[in-house]
């Protein structure tokens, strides 16, 4: 049996973790100052969304890149995904 399971998350330094079985996310630079996200600026208030498209993905949160001198109140983003479980019957 398969089962989702939605979380959200909020980050406000680099990290290499990876988040596993990704359905769909979408990722919001809630800071003060710009933060990349693969590689593309995103500004204070801007979102990254990865649409659902019946594939499990994963995201390496080290694709989110904050300015290393911030502190949380700059460096704010809040990820919203769903993952898939695989449950054993």
């Amino acid at each position: 049996m398969r089962k989702s399971q939605i979380l959200i998350e909020q980050l406000s330094k680099n990290t290499n973790r990876i988040i596993r079985n990704v359905l769909q996310a979408t990722i919001s630079n809630e800071g003060s100052s710009a933060v990349k996200i693969f590689g593309l600026t995103h500004q204070p208030g801007e979102r990254f969304v990865i649409d659902a498209t019946n594939t499990v993905s994963d995201i390496k949160l080290q694709e989110i890149e904050f300015d290393v001198k911030g502190d949380p109140a700059t460096n704010n983003v809040v990820i919203v995904y769903q993952i898939l479980h695989i449950e054993q019957c």
